[in-house]
């Protein structure tokens, strides 16, 4: 199965080429030993518009998926792409069941996040190095201008605020009489440690692997977070690549690969 990003529906053209980028191109989650079997139970967590389930649908076309997106915008894009081979579900995952107020920025929605988790300050420094881009070039909008050279970047972080629902994600696997999870993967921007919060010890067993984005930063409630999430994951069993990329370096933007069984050769630690 061949995606472009010609046939996808996006908030905007700029993000859906650089998830595209990052996920088919670059196969950012296939990677220290990740892989996706055949007949793989996929949980996707932090959805948005639906790329990563597009991409493990076309690297493993027998995979079920179970893919997870809270805001309204961003469900109805999701819906688009992958209704046909996911099960959707229009709420997020926490250690808890309530509902809590989100922050939607139209512009950037990779950033859109819990509203009490919001951190613009630290989200426009990841902006200004996607806006110059890997190669130097910056990233351009549907009418060729180049993202964010016009005008200030704040304007850029303009939110909407929705009231959504999140729910526990033992309770959804429970309810769901889900068995196994081949791969958890999770994008939720600092809700990171609630989802995995709310995995009770009798689940974690059945999980086979775990790729998360995580956020660490000095002085902020993060603070520590990464080293928390990596030795957690450890107690469960795992082998764990904690790693930045270059150009996020100075960002609080980590990523976690966690896999049972051994890392390859090589693999940082």
């Amino acid at each position: 199965m061949r995606v472009e990003t010609g046939g996808i529906a996006g908030v905007n053209r700029h993000e859906t080429e650089r998830l595209h980028e990052e996920i088919f191109a670059q196969r950012a989650y296939l990677r220290f030993g990740v892989t996706l079997p055949e007949n793989s139970v996929v949980f996707d967590i932090g959805a948005n518009i639906g790329m990563f389930s597009l991409f493990v649908r076309s690297v493993c076309p027998t995979a079920s998926i179970y893919a997870f997106e809270p805001l309204p915008p961003l469900f109805a894009k999701l819906r688009q792409n992958v209704a046909a081979h996911a099960r959707l579900f229009e709420y997020g995952l926490s250690d808890s069941e309530e509902e809590v107020t989100f922050s939607y920025y139209p512009d950037w929605s990779v950033m859109s996040a819990r509203s009490a988790y919001a951190d613009e300050v630290m989200d426009m420094a990841v902006i200004e190095r996607i806006v110059s881009g890997r190669s130097g070039r910056p990233v351009t909008d549907a009418d060729g201008t180049p993202t964010g050279s016009t005008g200030s970047l704040g304007n850029e972080m303009q939110s909407r605020e929705y009231v959504c629902r999140v729910r526990v994600l033992s309770d959804v696997i429970d309810e769901q009489a889900v068995e196994h999870i081949d791969m958890l993967k999770i994008d939720v921007q600092r809700s990171e440690l609630d989802v995995l919060n709310g995995i009770h010890d009798r689940h974690w067993p059945t999980i086979r692997q775990v790729v998360t984005e995580v956020h660490d930063a000095p002085g902020s409630p993060t603070s520590g977070r990464l080293g928390r999430i990596v030795t957690g994951l450890v107690g469960q069993g795992f082998q764990v690549a904690a790693t930045q990329d270059p150009c996020l370096a100075g960002t609080d933007r980590y990523m976690v690969h966690a896999i049972r069984g051994e890392l390859p050769r090589g693999t940082p630690r």
